[in-house]
């Protein structure tokens, strides 16, 4: 009948709307009772939804008692930290007031013990982020010499600074400024000293505010000296320069062994010396080398022994037979010359078999004179036998 049709559809309405209405309840009783919804939004999706009276309260009383005995897992605490972030970010950027954070941390779930202690953290790290502001910006004044260190430090206690801090803070900036002054260069230093800018005890200080130890310092005062040609007591001196030995040397060949210890003191070895001054002979068109000299000196020796050998005997009437012969003289200078000259370049070379003979060679050179002279004494009378041409095998000997 119809009446049965209508009844029906009546009933078939009634399920509807119950069904729709669990499952809104359904699906918004999962968040409430995560903690993911707060109360009063479940309470008004529920009566949207077409819950009312007591069987609304009975379900709510039923989720309170769900939600408090639910644990919240790892990720749904993330969650809900990412959101307490979020507003804690709105705060400190100025978005949201103290009052909004509060509420909006209690909507979140916190109870308000949880939302006080996070508010007042929030306060005081905003306050200490204004004051770090303010205190970069007295910081750059006190930089930039824009005010001394007594202001820098009204300031610092203006922002309620602690003194502690306050104290190393200065000092930190006090270093910092200095450093901001570039230091002078070694090579700056050196010229000022060079040209007399500067004390060398104001230079001494300098290095030692750029970190050299005092040990560094003095090495490079005494460098700088050395170059400027200044001795320990400030007093200047003239030091030879390798030119200024040559240019000796090239006007004066007697001035080799001088020459010689002063390439030394320059730090230049013996091989190379010798080269150095053999170039110059041979520029010169001059005798070169050691042995040469060695020749000179023993020519010079025969030079002063024949002629005060030839006079003393002639004072004592000295027959003309019982003079040394030209001949004689000659071959005994030459043979003395040119075995001291062998001998002597053994002796550079450090042959110390060759240094004895050198110094039995040197008396040599006179001997075969000297054996001379005692025959003639010997004779008494004033003659003798003439002599030949040639050395006597004693004189040889």
């Amino acid at each position: 009948t119809d009446e049965t049709i209508e009844q029906f559809i009546i009933e078939a309405d009634f399920f509807r709307i119950q069904d729709e209405k669990a499952d809104i309840a359904n699906a918004v009783k999962a968040s409430y009772v995560k903690a993911l919804r707060n109360r009063d939004d479940t309470v008004a999706l529920l009566q949207q939804a077409g819950w009312r009276g007591q069987p609304l309260d009975d379900l709510m009383s039923t989720w309170d008692i769900l939600r408090q005995a639910t644990e919240m897992q790892p990720h749904q605490s993330a969650a809900r930290d990412l959101t307490k972030g979020e507003l804690l970010t709105a705060f400190s950027d100025g978005i949201i007031d103290q009052q909004q954070l509060t509420d909006a941390l209690l909507q979140l779930g916190y109870d308000e013990n949880e939302a006080g202690v996070l508010v007042q953290h929030a306060v005081l790290k905003k306050k200490r982020e204004d004051t770090n502001l303010l205190v970069e910006l007295t910081h750059q004044r006190f930089l930039g010499r824009e005010i001394d260190q007594g202001e820098a430090s009204i300031e610092l206690d203006k922002l309620q600074v602690p003194v502690t801090q306050k104290i190393i803070t200065l000092k930190k900036w006090s270093v910092e400024r200095e450093k901001r002054v570039p230091d002078f260069t070694l090579a700056q230093l050196e010229g000022m000293i060079s040209s007399k800018v500067m004390d060398e005890d104001v230079a001494r200080q300098a290095l030692r505010d750029q970190g050299y130890m005092d040990s560094q310092v003095a090495y490079l005062i005494n460098w700088w000296r050395d170059k400027r040609g200044v001795d320990s007591k400030g007093k200047y001196f003239t030091k030879l320069k390798r030119s200024d030995v040559e240019g000796n040397y090239i006007d004066d060949r007697k001035y080799r062994d001088t020459a010689v210890a002063q390439l030394k003191e320059l730090g230049y070895y013996a091989r190379d010396i010798n080269i150095i001054l053999d170039r110059i002979d041979k520029n010169m068109n001059r005798p070169q080398g050691p042995a040469i000299t060695m020749r000179l000196l023993l020519l010079k020796r025969s030079s002063v022994v024949l002629p005060h050998f030839v006079t003393r005997h002639e004072s004592n009437g000295m027959d003309e037979h019982d003079k040394p012969t030209l001949t004689e003289i000659v071959s005994a200078i030459l043979a003395c010359s040119a075995v001291a000259a062998t001998i002597w370049l053994a002796c550079v070379e450090g042959d110390a078999a060759a240094k004895t003979g050198l110094t039995g060679l040197i008396g040599a050179s006179s001997a075969y004179f000297l054996t001379k002279q005692t025959k003639m004494n010997g004779n008494g009378s004033g003659t003798s036998k003439p002599s030949s041409d040639k050395p006597s095998s004693e004189g040889v000997a």
